[in-house]
């Protein structure tokens, strides 16, 4: 572990470099929406394992040369959050509860101690790529997670995926929410923001797969009984029996069109 952090403070140390000169995604310095940042970070904080541990905790501003990264933690208590989520977070309550759950997953990462893939990292950090911008407009409270779908692609995207492996985002997932209900947030914004994804076919990829994703959220943050649990364990049942469905058929018609 020594080794590793020898290593990521290299990367860090190259990532200033860059960053002068205009490679490295540039930190955005505005107090206002850093304090924003903080003062949500340090509810998560106090409750988590290591309390103690707040106080060495860094947060950057970024908007991550526009790849779609709602936060990124790179380890050793640094940790980077897209400035349009931060900034848009001051105005409308909608985007303060996505950044609560980004923090609380980033933290999460953290104090598991998830060791970043540091090659996946220098991808993060070149510029060039071109991803979904978050959403213009700004989910409400009820129904959060509708009309989200750019916001939330940060946490399931393909671009996030080999900086940690699938058990390390389930962890940080399952972290991020025992945060949440210590602290006495709804973590139903967990269910329903997965349950978006899902809707939407955004399945995201195998290290961040949105189904067990979903499943896991339900089970820590609904009982068994509780009627939107039930609702949504029924749909995913009715989808994945549509889904093999789709699959049989479609095998038959290969099969058939090759006996032509």
């Amino acid at each position: 572990m020594k080794a590793f952090y020898l290593a990521l403070g290299l990367f860090i140390s190259a990532c200033a470099v860059a960053n002068r000169a205009g490679d490295f995604p540039p930190v955005i310095l505005d107090g206002e929406t850093m304090e924003l940042v903080e003062g949500e970070a340090k509810k998560i904080l106090a409750v988590t394992e290591k309390p103690e541990t707040a106080r060495l905790y860094t947060f950057y501003l970024s908007r991550f040369n526009g790849k779609p990264f709602l936060g990124l933690s790179i380890g050793n208590q640094r940790i980077y959050i897209h400035y349009e989520l931060a900034r848009r977070a001051k105005e409308n309550v909608g985007y303060l509860w996505f950044l609560r759950r980004t923090l609380a997953h980033e933290i999460g990462h953290d104090m598991a101690g998830h060791a970043p893939n540091l090659q996946a990292l220098s991808s993060v950090v070149s510029a060039g790529s071109t991803a979904a911008s978050i959403a213009s407009h700004a989910p409400g409270v009820i129904g959060l997670a509708a009309g989200a779908a750019n916001l939330v692609i940060g946490l399931a995207g393909t671009a996030t995926a080999a900086v940690y492996g699938k058990s390390a985002e389930m962890e940080a997932d399952r972290k991020g929410i025992e945060y949440w209900k210590k602290v006495g947030w709804d973590c139903r914004i967990w269910v329903r923001s997965f349950k978006f994804q899902f809707d939407k076919g955004m399945m995201g990829d195998f290290r961040h797969p949105i189904d067990e994703r979903l499943y896991q959220s339900l089970e820590l943050c609904l009982d068994k009984s509780d009627p939107e649990r039930i609702s949504i364990e029924r749909e995913i049942k009715e989808a994945e029996e549509k889904r093999i469905e789709e699959q049989r058929r479609k095998s038959q018609e290969e099969r058939d069109s090759l006996r032509d």
